[in-house]
């Protein structure tokens, strides 16, 4: 959810409100209230998206696969607005106009954005496996410190062996080839 209204952000400032734009449409003179829930829709509400993904999230959980399926509900969009289209004869966006860049014109600005929006998907995992890099490091004061290694009690317990991971140890991370093994059992 926060790719596609980050998405819904970066288009509109970049597309559709940018007078430098190809594809930019006339912002109407609006009321008060329309101009401030206009700004809070495709300005606000995308930062503050990002803002929680970044600071709340789990972190390790984003493979670069994703980005490519992330585009299903885009894609989906499209079919969804050329129909109607076709039957309404108007369309959302200029640049999945129909009737002024016809089908192949469409086409072209659609590969473009679905490559837009995935690489905008690949930022994603790339900064949230960058957040995880950073959050499973240890203080450098910890890492110093060389605390001996605990055992098992007991008499089944080999020396040197350290004891099973306790409730406040974080588990493994496991490779994304584990995972997807993990996940065809």
């Amino acid at each position: 959810m926060t790719l596609y209204i980050t998405i819904t952000g970066v288009v509109y400032h970049l597309v559709l409100a940018n007078p430098a734009s190809p594809f930019a449409m006339v912002q109407p003179d609006r009321a008060l209230g329309e101009a401030l829930g206009n700004q809070f829709l495709h300005t606000i509400v995308p930062l503050l998206a990002v803002a929680d993904w970044t600071l709340f999230d789990r972190r390790g959980r984003l493979r670069p696969r994703y980005a490519a399926w992330w585009l299903a509900f885009p894609l989906a969009y499209l079919g969804f607005a050329l129909v109607r289209g076709l039957i309404v004869h108007r369309y959302p966006y200029p640049f999945i106009d129909a009737g002024q860049l016809g089908y192949a014109g469409v086409g072209l600005s659609s590969l473009f954005f679905a490559f837009a929006f995935w690489l905008l998907g690949l930022v994603f995992v790339g900064v949230d496996r960058g957040l995880a890099r950073r959050g499973s490091a240890r203080p450098a004061a910890a890492a110093d410190d060389p605390a001996p290694v605990a055992s098992a009690p007991g008499p089944e317990a080999a020396p040197g062996l350290a004891a099973a991971p306790g409730p406040d140890t974080a588990p493994a991370a496991r490779s994304e080839s584990e995972e997807t093994a993990a996940g065809q059992r």
